[in-house]
């Protein structure tokens, strides 16, 4: 058995670590007229030049490369089948991409929008069904270091905006 010494450090991540994620253009939201944002399949079948795909690197989130031009909104969805039915919090991430420190993002992962969902139960094909997987595993990396908006609907407190107090650079 080897002595301590001779043993090399292993690193705790493998800094090569990377995930490809699809991301939402910031001026498609701010654009968008629907009262809710729909989820990734309509969007692809849609809205295809609104989805851009990006690999992201466990090095460049070391490096904070995508802090001010990815937004990543961590939310909590309203019913099972549908994280925003009344628009609510479409509405405070346009609010947040219009102001000062959201005039700057170009790109938006939240979840519904930017991962295959199987809504309708059973309607997400095999390959939608590998990326969610994937995707979901790694979902970390895109939160870790890009702005964060941490969005509370008025049925969870009587507040909800991802004002410059829920960003979390």
């Amino acid at each position: 058995m080897p002595k301590a010494s001779q043993v090399a450090p292993q690193p705790l991540v493998d800094s090569t670590e990377s995930c490809r994620f699809y991301m939402i253009k910031a001026d498609f939201i701010r654009a968008y007229s629907g009262v809710k944002l729909p989820f990734f399949q309509e969007i692809r079948s849609k809205h295809p030049e609104a989805i851009v795909e990006v690999t992201i690197t466990y090095a460049e989130v070391v490096r904070g490369t995508h802090v001010e031009k990815i937004l990543s909104v961590s939310h909590r969805w309203m019913t099972a089948q549908d994280p925003d039915p009344d628009g609510e919090q479409l509405k405070a991430i346009k609010t947040f991409l219009a102001s000062n420190k959201g005039r700057e993002i170009e790109l938006v992962w939240i979840d519904a929008a930017s991962m295959p969902q199987d809504q309708p139960q059973g309607s997400r094909s095999a390959p939608d069904t590998a990326d969610f997987k994937t995707m979901l595993s790694q979902v970390r990396l895109p939160l870790k270091r890009s702005k964060e908006a941490s969005l509370k609907s008025s049925r969870q407190q009587h507040s909800f905006s991802p004002g410059p107090d829920a960003i979390v650079a």
